[in-house]
């Protein structure tokens, strides 16, 4: 939990808990309207209360708690009846920024290895913008399999405003290091059975680090091509660049999704569905995945997306 989030949480059940202890000591509290027979507004006022104190710990310390493992399939070969598949496990905006974000990190790490899939990706916002941030990111060395685990970088990987592009090298490097695969408008072509496919990762587009001819330089023609972006604003961006699927994170699915009202703000010109899931856009199919953490959610759990290409 961040540092403002653990003084805002306590201190706005105090107020509330105090607002409700006032109000059911009241004198007018126990009077009722003798001719109608109805609780005076005091009564109204208690229940609307308890109400949102129930709603506010349910977004502030459960949901954003719960991690859950969803599965979503995709068929790359129109229809054939290839006999490829390919098992894709994707998280996305740690935000790690406290020890409590690295302990939920861990969560997500052991739910991860239980996934049997044929690569991990990492989908951007590791940390939130510092560079001691970096050394909280140590549950990611539990991941069993990181010689197949691929990461592209977001904008808060750039730290505050987007531009530190030291401290994203550094984030690389560390990454690098410990055996991951960092795409950095580059590209990695892998091969099942007689199908071949390619990651192209490209680098935060907030930060002005995106640039898409170097990302799929040699790229083979008769590769199935799979776009990495942490900003899924980049499929608007796309020319006659081949992508057979876009993966991106970014949007926190909504982070906040009211029935039958638009989320406050999502950070995407993608707005529909709460910024999450499939979308075809300009004749190219696009995923969003909800993210991981995020200090309120409701209605957006933190997810696993695990996506199976046929």
């Amino acid at each position: 939990m961040s540092s403002y989030l653990s003084i805002i949480l306590p201190l706005v059940l105090i107020i509330n808990i105090g607002l409700i202890a006032m109000i059911l000591f009241s004198r007018k509290f126990f009077r009722r309207n003798e001719k109608r027979n109805i609780p005076p507004v005091h009564v109204t006022l208690v229940i609307v209360l308890l109400i949102c104190n129930i709603l506010f710990v349910y977004s502030t310390l459960i949901e954003p708690a719960s991690v859950e493992v969803n599965n979503y399939s995709v068929n790359l070969f129109n229809g054939t009846h290839n006999q490829v598949k390919l098992k894709i496990a994707m998280v996305a905006d740690f935000h790690v920024s406290s020890q409590h974000d690295s302990d939920f990190l861990k969560e997500v790490i052991t739910s991860l290895n239980e996934i049997d899939a044929d690569y991990i990706v990492i989908g951007g916002d590791l940390i939130d913008h510092k560079e001691d941030e970096i050394l909280l990111l140590t549950p990611l060395l539990d991941i069993k399999d990181r010689n197949h685990t691929i990461i592209v970088l977001g904008n808060h990987d750039y730290g505050a405003g987007w531009s530190n592009v030291p401290l994203a090298n550094k984030l690389a490097e560390w990454l690098e290091s410990n055996g991951f695969t960092v795409l950095r408008n580059e590209n990695f072509a892998f091969q099942i059975n007689d199908s071949r496919f390619c990651f192209v990762g490209v680098d935060s587009l907030w930060s002005n680090q995106i640039d898409l001819d170097k990302a799929y330089n040699n790229i083979d023609s008769d590769c199935k091509t799979i776009l990495l972006s942490h900003n899924p604003d980049v499929i608007f961006l796309l020319d006659d660049e081949r992508v057979d699927l876009m993966l991106s994170g970014h949007t926190h699915g909504g982070q906040v999704c009211l029935p039958f009202i638009k989320p406050p703000w999502i950070p995407s010109k993608i707005k529909e569905r709460c910024g999450r899931g499939f979308y075809e856009i300009n004749d190219r199919t696009l995923f969003i995945t909800k993210g991981v953490v995020g200090q309120i959610r409701f209605n957006a759990k933190p997810e696993i997306a695990v996506i199976n290409v046929n």
